[in-house]
């Protein structure tokens, strides 16, 4: 867990927080910065009201990056300030300040029970209009997911559980949260259980499914749309040098893997699934060969990555792109192109071509020189640069014509 000096805490932001989840795409945070003296006085409090040498931290994985986060957490129409700290032994502290007659006073001071509080999300999952707050501790021989309410200057446990990862999300599309624990022990049980709060206020069980535990690990996990009207996660995991995406949503009130086994999602390295052309539903990306690259080693493969949108019955692509990750770019193909276009065979260390299937037309070559050197600017056109690359392309008439797909990785 990173840990931050005194020194750093005057740059920190202080926002107010209203939705924070493992996934950026279902999940929205609101900042509102405090004025400077009201920021100042609250630091000013935080450091008067813990031990002498103890430091705020932010927890190792949450999406959460501020180290005091502004929210009402009991309901009473005014934001609590929440804050992780550590004196340098023992476990982490978490801590919430109220002003109270116009000074912070800390209301509430308690031991996480470890030094690695790996999750840290807040998010009303019972629909009372009152935030809880989500610890997610690691306890070195598995993880916690422990769910609070803050009332009356008290912490109520609500709910606690084994996880390996945590969403909350409404996976069953019932229009209320919902909250999600995935947990693999590696070869042994990898399970994927979705819980709601009842009328009565306690976690139920909403549906729980049991997935091949024959993988080493889990990389990502993503939250959002299937299809316009059904939800899934998208969970990419890992197994020696091979990925995959396993697809978990909601049929008829149970928790079904949703692609059949005849739809291959094997990938030879991490490609994260995502909403590739921003028509809200995510896309599975599945890199493969080139046609004409079949016998290369997998060390000097130009993988195209198709992206892949499921209809209900099979997967369907809707994009293909030539991702870049050492050079910093990416070509996206037009659909003219989709099924039609290779990568040129030869070595690629300065520029890459891509030529029809059938007939082997170049149609778009990229350069990438250092920003050190120089080039024919009658020959060669610039279509952008990054902090150590400039691009080029030809300066002919079909090249000028895809010009257009050539992108920088941000």
């Amino acid at each position: 867990m990173k840990r931050f000096g005194l020194m750093l805490i005057l740059g920190f932001l202080i926002t107010f927080l209203s939705g924070c989840h493992i996934t950026a795409s279902p999940y929205s945070l609101i900042h509102t910065p405090m004025q400077p003296q009201g920021k100042q006085e609250l630091k000013d409090a935080i450091f008067k009201q813990i031990p002498k040498k103890a430091k705020l931290v932010s927890p190792g994985s949450s999406k959460i990056y501020h180290q005091i986060v502004l929210n009402d957490f009991d309901g009473d129409h005014h934001k609590e300030a929440l804050f992780f700290y550590y004196t340098g032994y023992g476990d982490d502290h978490m801590a919430i300040m109220k002003l109270k007659k116009n000074h912070w006073k800390k209301v509430l001071d308690v031991s996480t029970g470890t030094v690695d509080v790996d999750e840290f999300l807040v998010d009303d999952i019972n629909h009372d209009g009152i935030p809880e707050i989500i610890v997610g501790d690691d306890l070195y021989d598995h993880k916690e997911c422990v769910v609070y309410s803050f009332k009356n200057g008290k912490l109520k446990e609500q709910f606690k559980h084994p996880y390996s990862k945590i969403v909350i999300n409404d996976l069953n599309d019932d229009h209320q949260k919902d909250l999600t624990l995935i947990n693999l022990t590696p070869l042994k049980n990898f399970t994927v259980s979705t819980y709601q709060v009842n009328k009565k206020g306690s976690y139920q069980e909403l549906s729980s499914i049991k997935l091949d535990a024959d993988i080493d690990g889990i990389d990502h996990v993503e939250a959002g749309k299937l299809t316009q009207n059904e939800s899934a996660l998208f969970i990419e995991t890992a197994t020696g040098n091979v990925s995959n995406t396993e697809v978990v949503s909601f049929h008829n009130g149970k928790l079904v893997q949703t692609l059949p086994e005849n739809e291959q999602t094997d990938k030879p390295f991490p490609e994260y699934s995502k909403d590739i052309n921003h028509d809200g539903i995510i896309d599975i990306a599945v890199p493969f060969e080139p046609k004409g690259w079949e016998d290369e080693p997998l060390s000097n493969m130009p993988y195209i990555t198709a992206y892949k949108d499921w209809n209900g019955k099979q997967l369907k692509v809707v994009n293909e792109r030539y991702n870049s990750y050492q050079y910093g770019f990416y070509v996206e193909f037009p659909n003219s192109w989709i099924n039609r276009v290779t990568i040129k065979h030869e070595k690629i260390n300065k520029h890459v071509t891509f030529i029809t299937i059938n007939n082997k037309k170049p149609l778009l070559t990229v350069y990438w020189i250092n920003k050190s050197k120089s080039y024919n600017k009658k020959h060669f056109i610039k279509i952008g640069e990054s902090p150590k690359y400039i691009y080029l392309i030809p300066n002919k008439k079909t090249d000028i014509n895809y010009r257009y797909t050539f992108h920088i990785i941000r």
